[in-house]
């Protein structure tokens, strides 16, 4: 149907589901979706989304897309790309990169700006961490490979993605 997403993306998925908690305090400026789309927005309901890869795992296939009308800018951060994914139709994900130390710097600052320092578990890993009972976000830059990634997921669809997965080992 289209290419795979990169490995990149899977690996901060499934490490996000492990480490941030269920329940948590809300951070400053949670939002509840992104772009002025709220979480659990169903695609059929939105226009100018472009397909641009998918994600299948054992919860299913979440699918991405982009939108015409973004702007690729977040603070003073050129952005590589924003991707929306969508988990049974509805708005679950959303993955923003950019490239170059210079943009990451401006992402981490528009970010911290926004929802505040964030949790920073090691010293010498840029990788953030806001959890709340809406939105999770990951903010993390790769300087091998001149990668930084905003990873902003649904709280809600990701207890009903749990759900599923945990009915999918009972059932086994």
């Amino acid at each position: 149907m289209g290419r795979k997403i990169s490995v990149v993306f899977p690996f901060i998925l499934i490490i996000s589901l492990i480490l941030l908690p269920v329940s948590s305090p809300a951070f400053q400026n949670e939002p509840d979706g992104f772009g002025g789309v709220l979480w659990g927005t169903d695609l059929s309901t939105l226009s100018g989304m472009v397909y641009d890869s998918q994600f299948t795992w054992a919860a299913g296939t979440t699918f991405f897309f982009k939108r015409k009308e973004d702007t690729l800018n977040m603070g003073e951060a050129t952005l590589t790309s924003i991707r929306y994914g969508f988990w049974e139709g509805k708005l679950s994900d959303v993955l923003v990169e950019t490239r170059g130390r210079k943009n990451w710097v401006a992402l981490k600052r528009a970010c911290f700006e926004k929802y505040g320092q964030g949790f920073k578990e090691n010293y010498y890993i840029e990788n953030y961490r806001w959890s709340g009972k809406i939105t999770s976000i990951v903010l993390e830059y790769k300087e091998s490979e001149d990668l930084g990634t905003l990873l902003m997921k649904s709280e809600v669809i990701y207890e009903q993605i749990k759900s599923k997965l945990r009915q999918k080992v009972g059932e086994q």
